[in-house]
């Protein structure tokens, strides 16, 4: 079977109406992958149906699923939101997912909904995190049983020969690692076991702890520039992107409900950021930004920050030197930013170094105008002056003039946002993302270039 026929409808533009995409196989051969035997006839319907559809083709992103044909890869029809048949995968596979974690931020929200995915997919899933990690306890509530035991740092040996005996005792096809430490230990584990190892890198990081992976899956074109400029090799490093399930950013709470849930005056801005307070985040940049642009704009500015780090308590000292308590809130931890963006009037992720923030997009999502800072991975979600507006990082300056230039305009900031929620729609959708790492997977899992 050919490596990759498929065919797409795709009914998306920038003129209100929703995005919606059909992804299939061939009839004729959706039946060979099923080891049916179809008649003859079904080959001439099958192209029909491909001309019909092909003829009404506009894709935002090519929607394809990755497919391998030797490899027994299922083809998958997509419907519109949860309206879907997808064909359960030839090729069943025996995961192992290993994430070392601190604390709950985007890797661990991926990891759980990668793990929720492939379990509902069919395949067997061993995963190993840390004992008294809050992702560990997720998945347990989610019905995983979780292999922990007490972990070091990257030295710890003994973590290493427990991982090297647990792939052989279960029979692991493929290993995926989050974060560097699991990187490192996955990498080496996989060499010693011959098993295949994906480590997937989410942001701009040193590749010194992901060298002895055997593939690498960036969460964006930027991410894997960073590794190629690194040395590690461009045709095994592959870009998927993460996705968002956006339909659940489309019915928000009240926005006056959500701004007394913030103990927000009624006359005040509200500008927020989600992400872990951790100073590659630049959460000092948008404190000076915002205490520039305060001081010649009428209205009170409100900081929303919400998550939690070792930079708290610095950021908290900062924010009294400058007479700001009373308008800076640190949030905490949010297991659900609705509520958050429901109260927004600017979402701002000033970051150093990111991979492509499910923030983001779940702020455009919402409908909320984005302000972020033009690093590797932002600038294939935020497209400047389209979709939001996009500064250098690491310049209070800059970032000060970006925000008065929102403040100033809020018709080309709301027409921004606009344009951003379908984009989001139409290039970010979660399953058609997930159905690809799925794909890629197997073919790792079967030893295909």
């Amino acid at each position: 079977m050919p490596n990759s026929i498929k065919a797409s409808f795709t009914s998306a533009n920038f003129s209100g109406r929703r995005t919606a995409w059909i992804n299939f196989m061939p009839v004729h051969l959706l039946a060979e992958s099923l080891a049916l035997r179809p008649p003859p006839y079904l080959a001439i319907v099958s192209g029909l149906l491909q001309v019909c559809f092909g003829m009404m083709t506009w894709p935002l992103r090519d929607p394809g699923i990755l497919a391998s044909g030797d490899g027994g890869l299922a083809p998958s029809l997509r419907l519109w939101q949860n309206r879907r048949w997808e064909v359960r995968p030839a090729l069943i596979m025996n995961v192992l997912l290993f994430i070392t974690s601190h604390r709950m931020g985007g890797a661990e929200h991926y990891l759980l909904r990668l793990a929720a995915f492939l379990r509902e997919r069919g395949h067997r899933l061993v995963v190993v995190s840390k004992p008294q990690a809050e992702v560990t306890r997720r998945l347990r509530e989610q019905g995983f049983f979780v292999h922990t035991w007490p972990m070091g740092g990257k030295g710890d040996v003994f973590s290493l020969l427990r991982l090297v005996g647990l792939i052989r005792r279960e029979g692991v096809e493929v290993v995926n690692t989050h974060l560097s430490t699991a990187h490192w230990w996955g990498g080496w584990a996989g060499r010693w076991t011959n098993v295949p190892t994906v480590a997937r890198v989410a942001a701009t990081h040193r590749a010194t702890w992901l060298r002895h992976a055997s593939w690498w899956w960036a969460v964006s074109e930027g991410v894997k520039e960073h590794l190629v400029a690194q040395g590690l090799p461009s045709e095994r490093i592959v870009v998927l992107y993460n996705g968002l399930d956006w339909v659940r950013f489309q019915s928000l709470p009240p926005r006056e409900e959500a701004r007394r849930l913030w103990g927000l005056p009624a006359e005040a801005v509200a500008i927020g950021t989600v992400a872990n307070l951790v100073p590659r985040k630049g959460h000092r940049f948008l404190l000076e930004a915002v205490a520039q642009v305060q001081r010649d704009f009428p209205r009170p500015l409100h900081l929303l920050w919400a998550g939690e780090g070792p930079a708290r308590r610095a950021l908290e000292r900062r924010v009294e030197e400058k007479g700001m308590a009373s308008q800076v809130h640190f949030l905490g931890y949010l297991s659900d930013v609705r509520p958050l963006l429901a109260a927004l009037d600017l979402f701002v992720l000033p970051s150093l170094q990111e991979g492509l923030p499910n923030a983001v997009l779940e702020a455009m999502a919402a409908g909320v105008p984005v302000i972020a800072t033009e690093i590797p991975g932002l600038p294939e979600a935020v497209v400047s002056g389209q979709t939001g507006l996009l500064v250098p990082p690491a310049q209070g300056e800059a970032l000060a003039e970006a925000l008065r230039r929102v403040l100033r305009n809020p018709e080309e900031a709301q027409h921004w946002a606009l344009n951003a929620r379908r984009w989001v729609e139409g290039r970010f959708e979660q399953r058609r993302c997930l159905l690809e790492v799925e794909a890629f997977l197997q073919r790792v899992a079967q030893g295909e270039s």
